[in-house]
Parts: structure tokens; sequence; C-alpha cells
């Protein structure tokens, strides 16, 4: 029996977190990156160094700091990342997988974590430093709650600016869909505005378990705040209607998006709520490509 039928194999459950992972570091990285200057590119390098810095630990504690363990989990990403017969990789997330443990990989690498006693002054490490995460601070805290507080952002409605720039933005704004190559697999809405993309979602809907699940909505900036991300949760839903009994989740919510998922909860009358088990069993992100 292959791994495509054995979905609950160590090295695909593995591969799934590592995925998970990898959506959330690299975030910034559908951007279109065509136009940007050489300082901007220094930019998001630099960034993309932090979020290596800051998920990586995550993933190690997760494999147990075994390398063979994040190996395998790399090679099963490595399958899914394959290019196509034009070479061109797959935007399914998995080619950032494989390059987030490949940092990882680096790092045990670095520690020795091939010996025992290396792998276990490691664990010791990764367990003190996530547990001494400290919780935000109260104004962090207020900071993220006014944020999420939808009315208190209205506001901005009111000012000539903001509809100058929803005008730009929707003057040629077209929406690029990338269906699934199954059901349930991972689908892609991109908002272009002539060659350029301003913004995507990825999500997943299973006919069978009459489930949707957002992995990730970005508009990229300036973008944000403009109605985009409502635009394009608009356009993935309507593979799914709730109203045809179908209920939507999504993976982690971070920050200032539980206010905007709880608007999209209101206006699309689904939870939108992120549980711990919010793929169902034929969703893409629990399956290795056959």
């Amino acid at each position: 029996m292959d791994s495509a039928e054995e979905p609950d194999a160590p090295e695909i459950s593995d591969a799934s977190e590592l995925w998970v992972y990898a959506v959330n570091c690299y975030l910034d990285d559908n951007a279109d990156e065509s136009g940007l200057t050489e300082e901007q590119r220094h930019q998001l390098l630099a960034h993309r160094t932090q979020q290596e810095r800051i998920y990586t630990p995550f993933v190690l504690r997760h494999m147990g700091a075994d390398p063979a363990r994040l190996e395998a989990a790399i090679a099963a990403c490595r399958i899914r990342a394959e290019p196509n017969g034009q070479g061109v990789a797959p935007d399914n997330g998995y080619p950032e997988a494989v390059r987030l443990g490949m940092v990882a990989l680096d790092v045990l690498r670095a520690s020795g974590a091939g010996r025992s006693r290396a792998r276990d002054r490691l664990l010791h490490k990764l367990d003190a430093e996530l547990t001494l995460i400290r919780p935000p601070s109260w104004s962090t805290r207020l900071a993220t709650a006014l944020d999420n507080t939808r009315w208190l952002r209205r506001p901005r409605r009111l000012t000539p600016g903001w509809h100058r720039r929803r005008r730009a933005l929707t003057r040629n704004l077209r929406l690029d869909r990338s269906p699934p190559d199954r059901p349930a697999h991972l689908s892609t809405v991109t908002a272009l505005t002539g060659t350029t993309a301003v913004g995507r979602i990825r999500y997943a809907v299973c006919p069978d378990c009459h489930r949707g699940l957002v992995y990730k909505v970005d508009a990229y900036p300036p973008h944000g705040g403009l109605g985009l991300g409502t635009m394009l949760v608009d356009a993935a839903v309507t593979d799914g209607p709730p109203a045809d009994g179908y209920t939507w989740h999504t993976t982690t919510q971070f920050g200032g998006a539980v206010g905007f998922w709880r608007a999209m909860r209101r206006r699309h009358r689904t939870p939108f709520t992120a549980p711990t088990s919010a793929a169902c069993p034929h969703m893409d992100v629990n399956r290795s490509r056959s």
C-alpha cells in the first residue's frame, strides 16, 4: 500500500504539520516581486529570515529534533511540490514547506542533533524557549482588540482617500480561479490588476463532508483595508454555499484577522472558526499526491 492510501502515516502527518507552519511563515511570498526595488527585495528577504527564525523552533520541537523524521517529512513534501511537465512548481504551499524544512534541517545538522545527547540538549533548549514565550502585554492586547473591533475601522470609509483607492483597485480588478486537481484539494483565487497579483485566497471544498477550509487569504500591501479580502472570501464561498449545508473553517487566526473572520461569519452565516480538526480527511493537507 503506498503513502497515498495511508494518510495517517507518520511522515504524511509530519509533512502536513510542516506545510501548516510554512503557509504561515511565508505569508508574503505570494506577492508579485517583479516590480520591487532592490531595497524592497532586501527588506522582503530580511522579513523571510525573521519569519523562519520564529517558525523553525516549532518545526524542530514537533519533529522531536530528529533529523531522520524531518528528512522524511521533507521528502513527502517534495513529492507534493514536484514541478509539472513545463517545469513549473505547483502553487500549493509545498515548495515553501520544503524550504522551511531545509532551514530547520540545517539548524539540526549544525547542532549535531544526530547524537542523542546533542538532541536532548536541543530539545531542552527548545522547551525553555517555547515555554518562555510571554503572553502579549496589556497594550498589545488592547491594540489587537481595537484592531479587531470593526466599527472602529469603519470611519476610514468616510474619507475621500479611501474611496479613491478602492475605485483604483476595483476598476481593473479580475479574479483568476485555479480549480483543484480533484475534489477537496487545494483551490486558489488570485486577484489581479492587469498582470499584477494584488491578493490571493487558498482554500479547499469537500463535497462529501460539505466542508470548506480557508488556508490563507492575503491582500497584498498597499491594498489592505479596501475590502479585497472580503471579495476573495466571497469568491471562495461560492464553491460551497453555506445555504447548501456547507460549513466553513479556517486555519489558525492571528492578530487582527480575528475581527475579519468575525465579520465573515456574520456575512456568510457559517462558523469561520479555527478548530483543531479544521480539515476533513479528504483535504489535500492530509493527503499525499498519488
